[in-house]
């Protein structure tokens, strides 16, 4: 099979073929000679599909690299790997907290409290900290603050 026929099954971008070739985390069977084009073998898609598999597991190239110097070790890589997106994800999730506050402040034309989320990063620093609970106090707070205004308003027509 040729790269485009490679593409096709596969649904991969040539670029990322050469990459992987690059970076030496892949080698065809039939590798290409004074730029001839590369007959991918059934094997070769094999490999490609399990380096497509690895990296939607979240996995780096560097992480390839170590897996193809000790293959034993796909346990390992893999659980270093999700060690890193768990606490990426928290981060994500944290930023989204704020923002979400942040924004329900600008959204009620209120000064923006920093104070508050100051104190909520410095009790992160000593594990102290609940961002869901957070969030849900803080919008319990301005929905409290819209219905007693609402309340004010109509009170005054």
């Amino acid at each position: 099979m040729q790269t485009k026929d490679i593409v096709q099954l596969l649904g991969i971008e040539e670029n990322k073929i050469k990459d992987y070739i690059r970076s030496n985390v892949f080698s065809p069977e039939n590798p290409s000679v004074n730029g001839s084009r590369i007959n991918y073998t059934d094997r070769d898609i094999e490999k490609l599909k399990r380096l497509m598999v690895l990296r939607s597991a979240g996995l780096t190239v560097k992480d390839l690299q170590e897996l193809q110097e000790f293959p034993e070790q796909l346990g390992n890589i893999l659980l270093k790997r999700m060690e890193n997106m768990t606490k990426i994800r928290k981060t994500k999730s944290e930023g989204l907290i704020f923002a979400e506050a942040l924004l329900l402040q600008i959204n009620n034309q209120e000064e923006i409290s920093y104070d508050s989320f100051w104190n909520m990063i410095h009790l992160e620093q000593t594990d102290q900290v609940d961002y869901e609970k957070f969030l849900s106090n803080f919008k319990e707070a301005y929905l409290l603050k819209t219905l007693s205004k609402q309340s004010r308003d109509e009170s005054k027509k």
